[in-house]
This record gives structure tokens, C-alpha cells and sequence, in this order.
């Protein structure tokens, strides 16, 4: 029975879909989620979207390129005006995927900007930023998988500073070969 069972799990295992990313692949994301942003003495928090465009390096890295956008409440505070805030980033980096089976778990890192707008008090503007995240997907298909992310951004040159910028939520992705 045992044999039975180490067998078993032996052929799901090596049976399983491999993402097998190629250098050159492309893949699209699309993210709906929740992010929180520091700003003076508060943290509003709000619905996000976000896409991502990837092109593969080789099987394991992707150059990528993120773009999202987040609306927040800000609460009033002493010194504060209340009123709704918009938070825009950019980003450009590397992900690197364990690309081995059907979970495909992911590290992210880049560097960008990060945009403020909002009521009175706020400091608005665009500040550079240093961004990680980590996530996994679940592979479908060799052309779609559904998953999920999270990042965080801090301000340059204070990248050792707690992060100005959180983002989590489920994703999905298509993928595209060269081949």
C-alpha cells in the first residue's frame, strides 16, 4: 500500500504542468486589490487596480514593468484637511520565478515613482521609490494562470524606512510565447 501511495505521488508530482518560460515570452496581469498609504500621521487605505507587463529573461527572470493606481479616504487630523486621496505608481524591475510546477511562487523588486494627490496637508507630488513584493500563481494553462501579490514601496534614498505604500490582491495573467 505504501509503494502504491509513493508511486502515486511520484507521477502527480513529476506529472504536473510545468510553466516552462522561455526567454523572449511575454505575460500580461491585471490586479484588483487593496493598498495603504502613509501620508503625515495617517494611513488611509483604499481599492487599487494595477497591470503588469513581464518579458522574459530566461526561464526564471522577467523584466517588468507595473503600473497602478489607488483611491484612499483621508481622514481629517489636527492641521489636515479630510478628503479623498489618489495615489499613482510606476515601476520597472526583475521577478524571478521557481518555475518548477504548477504553483509558481515569485519574488519581485524594482525601482520607480510614487504620486500623491490630495486635500490640503497632503504632501502631493512624485517621489522616487524602491519597491519588493512576493506572490504566487497558479498555472492553468501554458496561457493563463490566477494569483496572488503583494508589494511594498519605500522613498529613496530611505529605503531602509517603513513602507510608504502597501499593495495586495489577487491577480490574473495571460501569457504569451514567441514559439
Amino acid at each position: 500500500m505504501r509503494c502504491a501511495a509513493l508511486a502515486l505521488a511520484v507521477t502527480v508530482v513529476l506529472g504536473s504542468r510545468e510553466a516552462r518560460a522561455d526567454r523572449g515570452d511575454t505575460a500580461w496581469s491585471v490586479e484588483a486589490g487593496y493598498a495603504l498609504v502613509a501620508v503625515d500621521t495617517r494611513e488611509p487605505s483604499g481599492a487599487a487596480l494595477a497591470g503588469s507587463y513581464l518579458r522574459g529573461w530566461n526561464d526564471a527572470i522577467a523584466l517588468r514593468l507595473t503600473g497602478s493606481y489607488s483611491l484612499h479616504a483621508a481622514t481629517e487630523a489636527p492641521g489636515k484637511a479630510a478628503g479623498p486621496l489618489h495615489v499613482a505608481s510606476a515601476t520597472a524591475g526583475v521577478t524571478y520565478a521557481f518555475d518548477y510546477l504548477r504553483i509558481i511562487p515569485f519574488l519581485e523588486a524594482s525601482v520607480g515613482g510614487l504620486y500623491l494627490h490630495g486635500p490640503d496637508g497632503i504632501d502631493s507630488g512624485v517621489r522616487a521609490t524602491f519597491e519588493l513584493g512576493v506572490g504566487a500563481d497558479v498555472l492553468e494553462s501554458r496561457s493563463f494562470s490566477w494569483g496572488f501579490v503583494a508589494r511594498m514601496q519605500s522613498f529613496l534614498p530611505d529605503a531602509d524606512s517603513a513602507p510608504v505604500y502597501t499593495y495586495f490582491g489577487p491577480r490574473l495573467t495571460w501569457r504569451f510565447s514567441k514559439y
